[in-house]
Order: C-alpha cells, then structure tokens, then sequence
C-alpha cells in the first residue's frame, strides 16, 4: 500500500474544512532578496503539494527555500501527524512548520 493510499482517509476528513487555500510564495522578505526563480519554484512547490494532499480546501501549503509551511484545521493528531509525516517525504522538503490546528 502506497504512503498515499494510506493517507487517503485522513485526506478526506481534512476535506470537509472551509479555510481558504493560499498558494503564495514568500514569507514578506523584499523581491529583490530573491530571485525571480527561486520565488517561481516556492510556488510550483506549493501547488505540487497541495495537489499531492488531494487539494483540501481546510489546508494552507506555503513553501519557501525547502521550507514548507502548513496552516488549517485537522480533525485529529493522528491526522495532523500523518499530514506533517507525508509532507516531510516529499522531495526537496527540508523543514516542515506546522502549523496546523486540531478542531
């Protein structure tokens, strides 16, 4: 069974939130800090892992430099665990913030 499969059923209780999704790169540093790539692959990135947590719309993905910040509401720590866990597997993720509140 796939880590993904696996997810799935906490993918869909964390579907029945109604946070908005915010895909923006950046945490607020002036744009001529960055590159105009570095701010294209934060966003890419971002896109890239909220479409692999099946797009919840509770879930905020933000990420910035390997960063990868994540804001929402969770129904359960197992759930929030299996979220942070997925997310720390992915490729080019180096740190994960959660963020993420339990309701």
């Amino acid at each position: 069974m796939s880590p993904l499969t696996r997810l799935l059923p906490i993918l869909l209780l964390l579907s029945s939130g109604c946070a908005s999704v915010h895909l923006a790169g950046g945490s607020g540093a002036p744009a001529a800090d960055r590159s105009l790539d570095a701010a294209r692959a934060d966003v890419a990135c971002s896109e890239r892992l909220w479409k692999a947590l099946g797009s919840p719309p509770n879930i905020r993905v933000k990420c910035r430099d390997g960063t990868v910040y994540l804001r929402g509401i969770v129904t359960t720590a197992e759930s929030r665990r299996a979220l942070v866990d997925f997310v720390r597997q992915q490729p080019g993720v180096k740190t994960v913030v959660d963020r993420l509140v339990i309701r």
